[in-house]
């Protein structure tokens, strides 16, 4: 019994110093990672005080795209016209075949919507350009850099910056609960 006690005295030590520098060595990494992304940049600083209009508008998108998958199989939507009153909407099929819908807003999801393009002016953006959605998770994009807002199904950290056909390599970094920041990074 005194030996085993000598020995963990040994190497308790050590392995405490080993976690201390492996911790700190992973965290300087993403630190890294994180400045060389230019995420900071970009990103919507003050995002709590615009995450209720992002889950109102996300909620409605997804809303949207379950409707139009029971109809026609669709494997993505994109927003590409955001009016006050109306959202302009292209449901992809595959790459190559898509149509297009027109949604009537409610006075809420419109005010939102506003809410939303105002953050991303507000920021280092030039703006709200579009918004992809898919079975996993919903791309909130901006014009100046490939940044953007994203919202996942579940629990599980984005797979791509805005659509599983064209996986870009991408940094994000986590928010809040379901919600990330994504940039794409240039190599």
């Amino acid at each position: 019994m005194k030996k085993f006690k000598k020995i963990f005295k040994k190497i308790l030590p050590i392995a405490l110093i080993v976690l201390v520098v492996v911790s700190s060595c992973v965290y300087i990494s993403q630190r890294i990672n994180y400045v060389k992304s230019g995420i900071f940049e970009y990103e919507i600083r003050d995002f709590k005080d615009y995450k209720k209009s992002f889950e109102l508008v996300s909620d409605k998108l997804w809303e949207c795209y379950y409707a139009e998958k029971e109809k026609n199989d669709i494997t993505k939507m994109m927003l590409s016209g955001m009016l006050e009153d109306t959202w302009i909407i292209d449901c992809y099929m595959n790459e190559s075949e898509k149509y297009e819908i027109t949604i009537t807003l409610t006075e809420d999801v419109g005010r939102a919507t506003s809410i939303i393009k105002e953050a991303f002016r507000s920021s280092s953006n030039e703006g709200l350009w579009f918004v992809t959605v898919t079975d996993k998770q919903i791309a909130f994009a901006s014009g100046k850099v490939p940044y953007a807002i994203i919202r996942v199904k579940g629990f599980s950290r984005p797979d791509y910056l805005f659509s599983p056909d064209k996986p870009d390599k991408a940094y994000f970094k986590k928010i809040s609960g379901k919600w990330y920041h994504g940039i794409r990074l240039t190599t």
